[in-house]
């Protein structure tokens, strides 16, 4: 036996009877004999569409809707006209299955088309028999429980939840059995609706509202839902009965004011989480008495073997997270578990001393959001606000602004990752943050791909970008930075530099693209491990800090400023200074270093390094190389500084220095701290 494609009418208050024989044809004598029926049960499903949770209708052998009779193979179907009048009008599907044992086995399925009853009994109240209400729109939820709907009635709405207009009214749909979530309610004659998905819902019709400011802008007077947690969880049990793995998505709507909450709230996944513009929206969430929060939000992986697919992530928009309440406790506020999307879009993000904002496993998007404002700063001195640690992670981040806040004066990092797939950051401004960006993997995790563009960073109170590696950072580009760590006097020049490269992993390839960094302190870019490092930047220091600082551990670089650009040191230090080398090992080093440099390059190599720079054209700074460099090959002609014999430079101040003795055919001498010397030892003259 295979299953047939077959359409069904069923006429709405009329009794529905069909049936259908089973037989076996002979191929030969096309005679037809019975199918034995004996031991076999029977039943079919009606549903608004074929992910609907609940059936509007269901037939089988037990319920007395399907009868059998096994000896002649015959089915029959039958609806009364009292169940028919209560069938919702239009196109649904159906499939009729027979059952014997552990084989299950379907006949026909299809479309089962519900046309309306014109002609009907009336509903006028008689002797012994209820009055039915005939109305098709309630007040509220309390005046359509307390009704006796007419069986006629498929479809009523509600006005509003409690009241008419309070923005919680909804149209619902009469269903056969009590659906499996709570956006649904019972009227007084048994019979059960559900509430009809719209593209858009508003969160008011699952019964929580916001408080509102009155006239004079106060939130004291008008309060809102204790709990909104509740009810929104609700609403998302709702969204996924209807469509569980979330395909279709869905909107959830609020209206403006302080969403109050103080329990966790567990999103559907490809759901939209939209506020009222202008971030007039707020979600507080705070601690109860004593005991402190647990995570607010968690966004869970779907139940599906792959995973999230593109365009399913969770959508956060226009929202201000935690804008008036305090927490304080140690668990994440969010969490994003593995294979989960979620973009947030124009939202704010603000905790006065809450630990870790937001703990990313999966995937996190923030396009035109904010972190910090007013009396309420993103984190304290020793915590993170975007944490990312899984190398199937990704963050991507366009137009982030962390405002200054007047919290801790010293809060802690705000993008931290450990492991990550892809880093990809756009248009970062902000300050008075301990590290703006700090890409941290620990031993044996990976972060693959950063690329940050155009940072902004004026008043920072440590290293502005952070490259901190244990395990292995495979590439970053940092592209046209500005960073200023200005007032920051207090700490030594190994800290507080604007771009730091460290650790003891791998940093694979790193790269300076363009851009300026000005520093009070520290260095200015402070590279000790690379295997190659590339500069194009603008560096200024103006305490003690060097420019570029290259460390014992880069292998190769390439410093190439642009034109105009500044290489310089202050309090002695050096535009570019290349560390001594402290190990055994020989290690060569190439550097291509060419601009407007007004510090001075050191290199302080020890005998036991191989040091080679290469092309160096230093158009108005000294040139100092340390003693233990066993090669430095210009390679470019090289030009000394010309002078006539009666107006040369004293040679007690240029000890050890060559000039050109532009009227004696240019000859080379040298100061030996005395006099200057032609190379055959005569003093010149």
């Amino acid at each position: 036996m295979s299953s047939e494609a077959y359409d069904i009418e069923v006429c709405q208050g009329a009794t529905f009877a069909h049936t259908l024989t089973l037989a076996d044809v002979d191929p030969t004598t096309k005679i037809e004999t019975p199918v034995n029926l004996a031991g076999y049960t029977a039943r079919m499903q009606v549903r608004r569409k074929l992910g609907d949770a609940t059936a509007i209708i269901t037939l089988t052998t037990e319920n007395g809707r399907i009868v059998i009779s096994p000896s002649t193979g015959v089915i029959s179907l039958t609806i009364s006209a009292t169940d028919t009048a209560a069938l919702p009008i239009g196109q649904a599907v159906y499939d009729l299955e027979i059952v014997k044992g552990a084989v299950v086995t379907r006949l026909l399925a299809g479309r089962c088309i519900v046309s309306g009853e014109v002609t009907r009994d009336s509903t006028s109240s008689t002797t012994g028999t209820p009055a039915y209400d005939n109305g098709d729109t309630y007040a509220n939820r309390s005046a359509a429980t307390s009704a006796m709907i007419a069986p006629t009635k498929t479809t009523i709405t509600l006005q509003g939840y409690s009241a008419p207009g309070d923005g919680g009214g909804a149209r619902y749909n009469r269903v056969s059995t009590q659906p499996a979530h709570l956006l649904c309610l019972q009227s007084a004659d048994g019979a059960w609706w559900e509430m009809v998905r719209t593209p858009q819902i508003d969160a008011r019709v699952a019964g929580i509202f916001p408080a509102r400011a009155d006239a004079s802008g106060s939130y004291s007077t008008i309060t809102g839902t204790a709990d909104c947690a509740t009810g929104l969880n609700n609403l998302i049990d709702y969204l996924r009965a209807q469509d569980p793995f979330g395909y279709d998505g869905a909107v959830i709507w609020f209206c403006e004011g302080v969403w109050n909450f103080r329990s966790p709230v567990t999103p559907h996944r490809a759901t939209v989480f939209r506020a009222a513009g202008n971030r007039n929206t707020s979600w507080s969430y705070r601690q109860v008495d004593a005991t402190l929060m647990p995570t607010f939000m968690r966004f869970r992986a779907p139940d599906l073997p792959n995973g999230i697919k593109g365009g399913d992530a969770c959508i956060l928009e226009n929202i201000q997270f935690g804008c008036q309440e305090i927490i304080a406790g140690s668990s994440p506020v969010f969490v994003v578990d593995p294979n989960v999307d979620v973009v947030c879009r124009s939202c704010s993000f603000g905790h006065a001393k809450a630990d870790l904002m937001w703990d990313v496993q999966g995937r996190l998007e923030l396009i035109d959001c904010t972190a910090g404002w007013g009396a309420f700063y993103s984190v304290n001195s020793s915590a993170v606000a975007f944490y990312i640690h899984n190398t199937n992670a990704r963050l991507r981040v366009r137009n982030f602004i962390n405002v200054t806040g007047s919290g801790t004066a010293n809060p802690g990092t705000l993008f931290k990752v450990t492991a990550a797939q892809e880093v990809q950051i756009a248009n970062l401004t902000g300050g008075q943050i301990a590290t703006m960006v700090e890409i941290a993997p620990t031993s044996g995790e990976t972060v693959f791909d950063v690329a940050i563009t155009t940072p902004i960073i004026t008043v920072t109170t440590s290293d502005a970008i952070r490259l901190n590696a244990a395990g292995t950072i495979r590439r970053v580009s940092i592209t046209e930075p500005f960073i200023s760590t200005a007032g920051n006097n207090n700490v030594s020049d190994t800290t507080s530099c604007g771009i730091l490269a460290t650790g003891a992993g791998t940093i694979a390839h790193l790269e300076i693209n363009g851009g300026s960094v000005i520093t009070s302190r520290g260095h200015g870019i402070r590279v000790d491990r690379a295997r190659y490092f590339r500069s194009s930047a603008s560096v200024y220091d103006s305490k003690s800090g060097s420019g570029h600082y290259i460390g014992t551990q880069v292998v190769s670089f390439d410093i190439h400023a642009k034109s105009g650009s500044n290489w310089y040191g202050g309090n002695a230090r050096y535009g570019v200074e290349i560390a001594s080398n402290t190990t055994t090992t020989a290690l060569a080093i190439t550097g291509d270093l060419r601009g407007n440099t007004l510090g001075s390059i050191l290199d302080g190599a020890q005998t036991s390094a191989i040091r080679r720079i290469n092309a160096i054209r230093d158009d108005s700074a000294a040139l100092t190389v340390g003693s233990g460099a066993t090669l430095v090959d210009l390679a470019q002609p090289t030009r000394f500084p010309g002078y006539a014999f009666s107006g040369v430079p004293a040679a007690a101040s240029n000890s050890g220095c060559t000039i050109r003795i532009t009227d004696r055919n240019h000859k080379l001498a040298t100061s030996d701290g005395t006099a200057w010397r032609f190379a055959d030892g005569t003093v010149i003259a």
